[in-house]
């Protein structure tokens, strides 16, 4: 929604979540998704149950919601923990001050890519944001930054490359590049 705030959670739920933080077991709900448990207590996801929460922060790294990737998918796989800010994309930790941004389709799919590439000397200047489908709306300011788009070569892919350039253009994006790889990634 155009205009709408986006407010942090309150104090003492991010607290109670930040505490749960550990070297917990990779939650099963993410078993032969490619993550180690380095990558997991980087990106300060937690196991409850099976199920992964992974912690949605805003540029300046204010906690905006939990999302819950469910570990039984019967009535979806993914929900928010907390009401209000649904839909936020996930952000790497550089995000802000990065000059590139790589859009990607799929939260777990930018929490890879920043996993893989911030290892690599040469995409120190990159940060990530995942997002949950086409229908999401980028929230943040990308002025002055080059964006590459990465979405899976379907339907819902094409149509996330189409309304993202458009939404990072209108959000002050100097360059914006869309990234095609065959197949569903």
């Amino acid at each position: 929604k155009e205009g709408r705030v986006f407010e942090p959670l309150p104090d003492d739920i991010r607290a109670k979540y930040l505490e749960r933080v550990t070297e917990s077991p990779k939650p099963a709900s993410l078993k032969g998704r490619g993550f180690i448990t380095a990558d997991l207590s980087r990106f300060l996801v937690v196991d409850d149950g099976g199920d992964a929460l992974i912690p949605i922060f805003n540029p300046e790294f204010k906690l905006m919601n939990v999302k819950r990737r469910k570990l039984d998918d019967s009535n979806g796989r993914y929900r928010y923990d907390h009401k209000g800010n649904p839909n936020l994309p996930w952000l790497s930790s550089n995000f802000k001050d990065a000059n590139n941004v790589v859009l990607i389709e799929g939260e777990l799919n930018a929490m890879l890519a920043c996993a893989v590439l911030l290892e690599d000397e040469s995409t120190k200047d990159f940060g990530y944001m995942g997002m949950g489908g086409s229908k999401v709306s980028l929230p943040y300011n990308l002025e002055g930054k080059t964006v590459y788009i990465y979405a899976d070569n379907d339907s819902a892919g094409e149509e996330a490359r189409v309304i993202w350039q458009e939404q990072a253009i209108e959000k002050g994006a100097r360059t914006v590049y869309q990234l095609r790889l065959e197949g569903d990634n």
